[in-house]
């Protein structure tokens, strides 16, 4: 206990040291044996008021107020997470255990360049586990994501949450329930998001989602690559029970066993118009959806004329350039179907940080001391 004791106040010391030679300055702060830290630079974590982000230090630093509410205010660099905790990388904002319930709105902002090598972990991600939380408006770029069980670019697991408006576009490896955006999907809901890149696993791998258990996906495509050995889908790996509507996949899918152009694998879901480009996949069957040619997907005709095979109701899309409100768009015999408002922003208004010298130390020692606290 005196050793503990030492310990904290010890950490405590080098923590103030750290933060005010960084010159932090903010109106919310983290009280650590009873002494004041500032650590955002604005707000005060509620939803009227969110904690604002502006580096990839604060965004860490999520993890000690799992139940707040967020927003960026800028595009995050995230290169440097590769030199991270012996080179694992970022470590994921929540767990099983203390899932994040708060919100995180990216306000079209990216992060970029987020690492994560922690292939002996569960539940990896941006967000290793999001619980009745909300992830909405964000974009992650040149990613790097890799865990065992349950990963994903946004998400590990998401259980009755919400992904809306988001992409990744990167690398995501584990081994079982691995996805492009989300690891699982547990009766949450995901719309309006798109991945683009690779994911790779052993089973119930999906370009968008690894495993959808009772889970909805609406509005959402993937062109990611998808390899796995068992129950592979160009957007689903593994659909149980879940609701998946007006989607698509066009990235190469490879497998053994119940693999799939769109769906891997298929218990009792409900799929409605959604397709696969059966030429790009290397696919030819799915255990749902309807496969079409490269040349019918990229027709509108093929989302708005209910005589088209696998369309009942048509989606809400207009031709590029014509649009004035639809989710979707498309240059018409040109391109798949595009999201609209998930379009690429090249602009980089991105303000540097603290350095990784001087910060750093203050964020894992935040959340070290976090954790003695909790256990």
């Amino acid at each position: 206990m005196k050793t503990k004791k030492w310990m904290i106040g010890f950490l405590v010391i080098l923590l103030v040291m750290s933060v005010f030679t960084a010159g932090v300055s903010s109106g919310r702060s983290f009280e650590p044996g009873g002494v004041e830290l500032d650590l955002f630079e604005s707000g005060e974590g509620s939803r009227d008021d969110p904690y604002m982000i502006d580096d990839v230090y604060q965004l860490q630093l999520m993890g000690i107020y799992e139940d707040a509410h967020y927003e960026l205010e800028d595009n995050i660099e995230a290169e440097e997470t590769r030199e991270w905790y012996d080179r694992r990388g970022f470590e994921p904002v929540g767990d099983d255990d203390h899932p994040f319930t708060g919100s995180l709105d990216g306000n079209g902002y990216e992060i970029r360049g987020l690492y994560i090598h922690r292939s002996d972990t569960d539940h990896v991600g941006l967000f290793g586990a999001i619980e009745r939380g909300s992830i909405e408006n964000l974009g992650l770029v040149n990613a790097d994501i890799t865990g065992d069980e349950r990963v994903g670019g946004i998400t590990g697991s998401l259980e009755r949450g919400s992904v809306e408006n988001s992409f990744v576009k990167g690398e995501v490896n584990g081994d079982e329930s691995v996805g492009g955006l989300v690891g699982e999907n547990d009766d949450g809901r995901i719309s309006k998001c798109f991945t683009d890149g690779e994911v790779n696993g052993d089973k119930s791998v999906g370009g968008l989602v690894g495993e959808n258990d009772e889970g909805t996906v609406k509005n959402s495509y993937s062109t990611a690559e998808a390899r796995g050995e068992e129950e592979v889908g160009g957007l689903i790996g593994t659909n149980d029970e879940g609701t998946v509507e007006n989607t698509y996949a066009a990235g190469a899918i490879w497998g053994d066993d119940d693999v799939g152009g769109l769906i891997g694998e298929d218990e009792d879901g409900r799929i409605r118009n959604s397709f696969w480009d059966a030429e790009t996949t290397g696919q030819i069957s799915s255990d749902g959806g309807t496969g079409k040619s490269t040349e019918e997907m990229q027709s509108i005709e093929t989302y708005t004329d209910t005589e088209t095979t696998g369309l009942d109701q048509p989606w809400d899309i207009a031709r590029g350039g014509e649009w004035s409100g639809e989710i979707w768009y498309i240059y018409d015999e040109e391109d798949y179907p595009r999201l609209r408002g998930l379009e690429e922003d090249d602009d980089d208004n991105g303000i540097p940080g603290f350095s990784f010298l001087i910060f750093l130390p203050a964020v894992i020692l935040a959340l070290a001391i976090y954790r003695m606290k909790k256990g």
